[in-house]
């Protein structure tokens, strides 16, 4: 899946660098992290959070991106010089309550706490905030570069991964995809055209020049649309868990944003 993500996506922003701004030339450095924040955000880190998706659910895995503006801020702070505050130790103890509820739950469900579920989460929001700070050194590097161009070259090492990674294990891409009736196929598609091209396009626009941890704490907000998807597509209530843990999710955000 995320093999595919990266594949559409960097073709369609080679189409929309082709058709807008052209192409431009930048230096190899800026280029090489690039791909590289890519390579360890779009690639590895999006093979954590799916499956995360798979073993807690996509909106108890969004959910845990609350602790991202933390640990964004933190680094903004250390190496982009990007101010932080006092109030982040409140946000995390939010967080963590947060955390625990969505572990109980699974407790209560399955008899264990589905820690591996929550670890995935975990690494791959770190892996993703590592990638967007590096695209955020880039962007200061080279004030001109687009959207466009900084999400094509992190997709090209996104598919670098896969390409390394079906070195040592087969991924059967094509094979994969044929068994997909037409009308996963279009969900996939569909997936690939707004969670992956469009969703970039516009949060790698507003990371060039908005406060990191500001920003993600607003993009985190994608858990209460993934909250209402699930129900809907599963057509099942939330628990009384969720809602615990989605009140500490709630103040946890109202914390940043006051700040």
């Amino acid at each position: 899946m995320n093999n595919v993500k990266a594949i559409i996506a960097c073709f369609l922003f080679a189409v929309g660098i082709t058709v807008t701004s052209g192409w431009n030339t930048y230096s190899p450095n800026i280029i090489f992290f690039l791909s590289f924040s890519g390579f360890i955000g779009l690639g590895i880190g999006d093979i954590f959070l799916l499956k995360a998706f798979a073993e807690i659910g996509p909106a108890r895995s969004m959910m845990l991106f609350a602790f991202q503006p933390v640990f964004i801020g933190f680094l903004s702070y250390l190496y982009l010089d990007q101010e932080t505050s006092s109030t982040h130790y409140d946000v995390i103890i939010c967080f963590l309550f947060c955390l625990f509820f969505i572990s109980y739950e699974k407790f209560k469900e399955s008899g264990h706490w589905n820690l591996i579920g929550v670890l995935f989460a975990i690494i791959g929001i770190v892996l993703d905030g590592i990638g967007l700070l590096i695209t955020r050194y880039c962007f200061d590097q080279s004030v001109s570069m687009t959207s466009l161009e900084s999400n094509f070259y992190r997709c090209l090492g996104a598919i670098l991964l896969f390409i390394i990674y079906s070195r040592f294990k087969r991924v059967n891409l094509i094979r994969n995809l044929k068994k997909l009736d037409l009308s996963s196929i279009n969900y996939v598609l569909i997936g690939c055209f707004l969670g992956t091209f469009l969703s970039l396009l516009f949060y790698l626009h507003a990371a060039k020049s908005a406060n990191l941890a500001t920003l993600t704490s607003f993009s985190i907000t994608s858990t209460i649309f993934s909250a209402i998807f699930e129900s809907i597509f599963l057509r099942r209530t939330p628990s009384k868990y969720f809602y615990a843990s989605f009140l500490f999710f709630i103040l946890g955000i109202s914390l940043i944003i006051s700040n």
